[in-house]
Parts: structure tokens; C-alpha cells; sequence
């Protein structure tokens, strides 16, 4: 019988390195609800489920939990290596017992063909590659090798096998191409330089032959691993670890450094992806198999690669089950990257470098991806002079300027001479003057002399600084302040959202403050007034921590719940974009933000996270809604899309499901009942009861709503 195994445990976070910098990547494994660790095959069906082929069944996935098949319910044995959808939305399983079988939704059940002891007996030692069903339900099988691929008749359940021999010798490879059947023969010719290959389109009946030359063509055909899939503008095969392209009239050819090639994919931005066995998988840009390419999960078998509805990437692997990262655009560095720790307190761009604190307080310098830890600097952050300028200024509990050129530091001393001087903030004004806030107040602090001037005994704790217009501005636990002509104001006063903690302060091209605060969210400040931006207009969260404003005006907030992107659209409307794990950030606790070029630098908690600001996208996929049961007095009834009742089966509960796999589990839908609710409502639960309705024409609707805020195309419905 099948089972349901629920998701309770949190999917734990594995980070991939490649170079110095790292991709996070989810792992479904037995404890997830997977029935094995070893996959051979990934699938998303027309309906939005992703399948898994493994050695004990196969496995549909939802979001919220696997839903397992195995010989109990019908399949003719549980290791799945292959699986194929047809035009009716069948999904055909291939296992080690070469007999076909294929799911039924209609009946939630797996069902078999009349033919497969003839196929057993027909196919050998040869086992099925490829398959593919026509718009006559006509079923055709590739075979890995020999010289002829099957059809077989739908007539009685398929249970008659007609072979198609081929007319050209050598190994094969078989796919389709739109729902046609296309077989190709590879031969190896006798100068030992080339290779044959013919390509024949079983439809229209056409046969193309071409012999290429490949240069330093030494493969020795085993006849065990030949894979293949599409290009953008040709296709890609593959015999043991040698990979082949052929493009318009060349044939490039590739050889691994692997024992061999068990997958090959290709991704909608059509970068191809190589799967190796106990080599990890190779990503190819663009599909230039010619290019050094990225590589991930070393030493572990990738089986397939997919990518899914929402620009999600799925592993699968013989060793670890499956691996899944919504997207490749966030790469981290951490302390197993070599950064001397992995909590991070600040982060700055400066000369083509980025610096920054960790835990253990030593400056890390990175520089095209390799890391190196300066144990000779010690402090919390560091501060840029401005243009021209070769120092930096680090602040902490002895602060100076250093010169990451020549190594020398300039401490600054205070009135007791002592080189021990305590700076919490520091702030680089647009009158070249330093501002810093020091132990007990406000200080200015000469560039040249690396002396400070004492403007103010009366804070103990400062939390942010900012000059504008001569006046300087400055946060505390207890709200706004100013600084003018030695006299402070307290703003909080004016304004009672201004008596948030603000931890960071930034001017727009408008010149308006904008206020990162502990609380209230963002505050920007135009004269007098105060406008918040809070999770109420979209924010990720209201307990911000730094700003960032880019050329575009764009500005960066780091919070303890990710980035939130706002996009000024004019001086008085913003669109707001947030950024997570469910994205893909290794952390979402954001300690300050730093740009280097069109990429964005975030200290974290966990490291450090990078991204490419041009390339950011958020999830605009529609997520699919279906109702899955209906159930009258506890009864469950066939699905239907009307009903009459009587006026006692009057306890209704409704099962449905969205389908959404960068926030698994963790769908928001919107329901009505029309003839009961005058208003939609909002609920995290996947079930809806209703009891003791009063006799009446009722509809329930249904919408799924993924993290962004992006709700399925059209509500699904009952009538009763």
C-alpha cells in the first residue's frame, strides 16, 4: 500500500564549495521522507510534483511530504532507474526488471501492460534508454544498444511488440523532440579521427549522415554510460566520460576527468550540466564544454539534474539522496573558505578588495576569490577615507589608521595619552572631517593628526552617525539626535516613531534621511515629516541594521530576516523586494551591506554572502492549486466538482494543496465559502472543515499563495 511520510524534520543547510566561494544546498534524505538515499532519476510532472526513482520505489514530492510507491502497489519491482510522462499525463516507470508500468492519477494507482514477459525476453541484455508516447498512444522504446529500438500497440493494453531495426550500424542514442521519435547511430570510423553520426527522424521519415573529425580522438567504447540532451543550438551526447557537442556543422568533443558520464542536462539558461559518477556534476556555461567549468559534490555520484517550475535546482545522488538550492545566484564564503571565522561584523569594499571583521575580531582580505587573514589588525569595522586615500580607518577597542599597502597604523590617542581609544562608529563626512562616537560620546577625529576633538561627554552609547548639510545627526538606543553649533537636540521628541533605536543612517538624491531602525522599521525623514516603511508595506522585517544606496537609488536593508530591496519608482512610491533562505541566503541575520561593482557583499552570521544585483530575482511563478479530497461526515467521496446533499451531511471538510518548493510546507492560501463568507480569508493550514451548515448553495474557493506574494492563476472550486 502506499504511504505518506510528513517532512517534520528541518531540512539542515550543506554548503558546496567551489573555489573559495560556496552555494548552500538542502538535503532530502530517509529522515526527510525519501524511501532511499540512492536516486537515480528526477522529475517534475505537468501537474507541478517533482518524482524520484530510487532502489526501494518512487517517490512523489508535494512540498509538505513524499508519497511512496513501491511492488506493494503495483510496480513490477521497486529499483526505478527512469521515469517518462506522456500526452495524457501517465507517468511511466522503467526498473531493473526491464517491465514497464505507469501511475494513474485518476485512481491514484500504478498499473502495468500486458506485454512485459514478451519484453523481458525480447530486450535481452540490452536495457530500455529512452522512451516516448505518441498522440496515437503508440509507445516506443529506445535500447542502449543493438540495431533496433520496439513499438508497441496501445491495442489491449499494449500487449503487442513490433521491432523498428535500424539501417546504419554503430552504438545509438534515442530521444525525442516534440512528441516525435528521433534516433541517432554513432560509429566509430577506421582512421581512428572521426566519428559517423546519423540522425533519422522516424516521423518524417528523413535520415541525415556526417562524418566529423575530432581532434586527439583516443575513446575506447565500452558500450556501458551513452547519454544525451538538446542544446540551444544543436545537442549534446556522451560515451564514458567523453562529452560531444554537435553545433551546426561541428562536432566539439570534451573528456572528463571521471571514470564516467551517468547524466547530462540541460537548464533553461542552457548552461549544461554533467553528472559523473563518484566526480560530483560539472556546470558548463552556456554549454561551452571547451570552458573550465564549475564543479559540485565531489566524490558523489549525480544521477540527474533538474531544474523546476520556480529556477530551483534538484541533485539527485547514489550516495546522499537528493540536493536542492533555489537558485545559484547567492555564493557565500565562510570559515571553511578560509575566513578566520564565521559570524561577521562588518564588511567594507575598498582598492578591488573586500575587508572585513569576523568573530575573532582579524581583518580578512578577499581578492578574486582567495581569502587571507591579517591577525596583525584587530577591530570590529573599518571605515574608507574616501578617494585617493590608501588608509583605512578600523575602529574598536584600540582604533587607528591603517595602511594595507605598507602595513603601518596610526593610533589615535586620546586626552590621556594613552593609546587606547574606544570608537563604537565612525562616519567619513562629505567636509572630509571623521566623526566618531567613542566611549562616552561624540567625537571629530583629524585625518592628519589622528588626534581627536571631544564634541560631547553626554552619550554612552551612540549606534550610527551622518553629516548633512552641517548638521550631524546621530543614533542611540533612545532615538534621534543633532548635533549643531555644540548644542544637541533630542527629535524623538518631535516624532514618536523617532524614539526607535536606529542602527544606520543614509541620504537619497531626494535629500532625505532614511533611518535603519531596531523596531519601527524604516523611517525617512523630508523636513518634518516622517514616513515608515514597515512589513505592513512589504519590508521583510522591522528590525533593520544597515543601509546600502546604490547609483541607481536603489536601496539595500539589511534585517535580521534577509534583504529587502526597495526600488524608489518617485519620490513618494517604493516597490519593495525581499531576499531569504527561501532564495537562498546561507543567513538571513544581515549585519551591514557593501557593493564592489554589480555585486553586493553581506556580512552575516554565517559568513559572507554575494550576489550579483542585476541578476536578483523573486519568485514570480504562479504557484499551482489543487483540491485533493472532499470529505461529508467524515466520509471521504470521489472528487466531483458539484454536489447534493442532504441537509444532515452538513460537516464538510476540504483538502488542497499548493505547490511551492522554495518555501516547503509553508503555503499561504485564500478561501471563501460563497453563500457563508462575505470576506477571503487567509490560513497556513492545508484543510478546511465546516460544521452544522444550514441548508443552502454553497461554492468554496481556494487560491495558493507562494513567500513573494504570488498567488495561483485561478481559484479551484466545489459546489455543494
Amino acid at each position: 500500500m502506499s504511504f505518506r511520510i510528513s517532512v517534520f524534520f528541518v531540512l539542515w543547510i550543506l554548503t558546496i564549495p567551489f573555489y573559495g566561494q560556496k552555494v548552500a544546498f538542502k538535503n532530502y534524505s530517509v529522515i526527510s521522507g525519501l524511501p532511499s538515499s540512492e536516486v537515480y532519476m528526477l522529475y517534475q510532472d505537468s501537474k507541478g510534483y517533482i518524482w524520484f526513482c530510487t532502489d526501494a520505489g518512487v517517490s512523489r514530492y508535494d512540498g509538505y511530504s513524499f508519497k511512496t510507491y513501491t511492488s506493494e502497489n503495483g510496480l513490477p519491482d521497486n529499483t526505478i532507474f527512469n521515469l517518462y510522462e506522456d500526452v495524457k499525463g501517465r507517468i511511466w516507470f522503467v526498473g531493473m526488471s526491464k517491465k514497464l508500468s505507469y501511475y494513474d492519477a485518476k485512481d491514484d494507482s500504478i498499473k502495468v501492460i500486458s506485454c512485459n514477459d514478451q519484453l523481458v525476453k525480447v530486450l535481452t541484455n540490452s536495457s530500455i534508454s529512452s522512451m516516448c508516447v505518441n498522440n496515437q498512444d503508440e509507445l516506443y522504446l529506445g535500447i542502449n544498444c543493438g540495431t533496433s529500438f520496439f513499438k508497441i500497440n496501445p491495442n489491449n493494453n499494449f500487449e503487442k511488440i513490433t521491432p523498428v531495426n535500424f539501417k546504419n550500424k554503430g552504438w545509438q542514442i534515442n530521444y525525442m523532440d516534440n512528441k516525435q521519435v528521433l534516433w541517432g547511430v554513432i560509429k566509430k570510423k577506421e582512421d581512428e579521427s572521426s566519428l559517423q553520426l546519423t540522425i533519422n527522424d522516424n516521423q518524417k521519415k528523413e535520415i541525415n549522415t556526417k562524418t566529423y573529425n575530432v581532434l586527439s580522438y583516443s575513446t575506447t567504447y565500452s558500450g556501458r554510460y551513452r547519454f544525451f540532451t538538446k542544446a540551444q543550438d544543436g545537442f549534446i551526447f556522451s560515451e564514458d566520460n567523453v562529452v560531444y557537442y554537435k553545433k551546426n556543422d561541428t562536432l566539439i568533443r570534451k573528456e572528463l576527468n571521471c571514470s564516467s558520464i551517468i547524466c547530462l542536462y540541460t537548464d533553461k539558461e542552457n548552461n549544461l550540466w554533467v553528472g559523473t559518477k563518484s566526480h560530483g556534476v560539472y556546470k558548463f556555461k552556456q554549454g561551452d564544454i571547451l570552458s573550465n567549468p564549475e564543479s559540485y559534490f565531489e566524490k558523489q555520484s549525480v544521477t540527474a539534474v533538474l531544474q523546476d517550475n520556480e529556477g530551483g535546482y534538484w541533485f539527485s545522488t547514489l550516495e546522499h539522496g537528493v540536493y536542492y538550492t533555489p537558485s545559484f545566484i547567492f555564493t557565500y564564503y565562510d570559515k571553511s573558505s578560509g575566513l578566520s571565522g564565521n559570524k561577521i561584523y562588518s564588511i567594507l569594499s575598498h582598492d578591488k578588495k573586500i575587508y572585513c571583521f569576523a568573530e575573532d575580531e582579524s581583518l580578512n582580505e578577499i581578492k578574486d576569490s582567495s581569502v587571507i587573514i591579517n591577525t596583525s589588525v584587530s577591530g570590529i569595522r573599518a571605515y574608507d577615507l574616501g578617494p585617493n586615500q590608501d588608509e583605512l580607518f578600523i575602529s574598536g577597542s584600540i582604533s587607528y589608521f591603517y595602511n594595507p599597502k605598507t602595513k603601518k597604523k596610526r593610533f589615535v590617542v586620546g586626552t590621556d595619552l594613552s593609546s587606547r581609544f574606544f570608537v563604537r562608529e565612525a562616519y567619513l563626512a562629505p567636509n572630509g572631517k571623521l566623526y566618531a562616537a567613542h566611549s562616552i560620546g561624540l567625537c571629530e577625529i583629524d585625518i592628519k593628526t589622528a588626534s581627536p576633538i571631544i564634541l560631547t561627554k553626554d552619550f554612552q552609547f551612540i549606534t550610527s552617525v551622518f553629516m548633512q548639510d552641517s548638521i550631524l545627526w546621530f543614533g542611540s538606543p533612545d532615538g534621534l539626535f543633532k548635533y549643531t553649533n555644540g548644542k544637541i537636540e533630542n527629535l524623538s521628541k518631535r516624532h514618536p516613531l523617532l524614539k526607535n533605536r536606529i542602527d544606520d543612517i543614509i541620504e537619497d538624491k531626494y535629500h532625505r534621511l532614511w533611518f535603519a531602525t531596531k523596531g519601527a522599521g524604516i523611517l525617512i525623514k523630508k523636513g518634518n515629516r516622517i514616513t515608515q516603511l514597515s512589513v505592513k508595506n512589504g519590508l521583510s522585517s522591522n528590525l533593520c541594521r544597515t543601509l546600502l544606496i546604490d547609483s541607481l537609488n536603489t536601496v539595500w536593508v539589511g534585517t535580521n530576516r534577509g534583504i529587502s530591496k526597495i526600488i524608489m519608482l518617485n519620490d513618494s512610491a517604493f516597490n519593495i523586494e525581499n531576499y531569504s533562505n527561501i532564495h537562498g541566503l546561507l543567513s538571513d541575520e544581515i549585519n551591514q551591506i557593501s557593493m564592489q561593482g554589480n555585486f553586493i557583499y553581506a556580512a552575516a552570521n554565517q559568513g559572507i554572502i554575494k550576489f550579483d544585483k542585476d541578476h536578483l530575482y523573486s519568485n514570480k511563478i504562479p504557484p499551482p492549486i489543487y483540491i485533493t479530497d472532499f470529505y461529508v461526515n467524515d466520509n471521504k467521496m470521489p472528487l466531483l466538482s458539484n454536489y447534493t446533499l442532504n441537509y444532515n451531511e452538513n460537516f464538510i471538510k476540504v483538502n488542497f494543496l499548493g505547490l511551492s518548493f522554495k518555501n516547503p510546507g509553508n503555503m499561504t492560501y485564500r478561501y471563501r465559502l460563497v453563500g457563508l463568507d462575505t470576506v477571503w480569508k487567509y490560513t497556513k493550514n492545508s484543510t478546511i472543515q465546516y460544521t452544522t451548515l444550514p441548508p443552502g448553495d454553497y461554492q468554496f474557493e481556494i487560491y495558493s499563495m507562494n513567500h513573494d506574494l504570488v498567488h495561483s492563476l485561478d481559484f479551484k472550486s466545489i459546489m455543494f
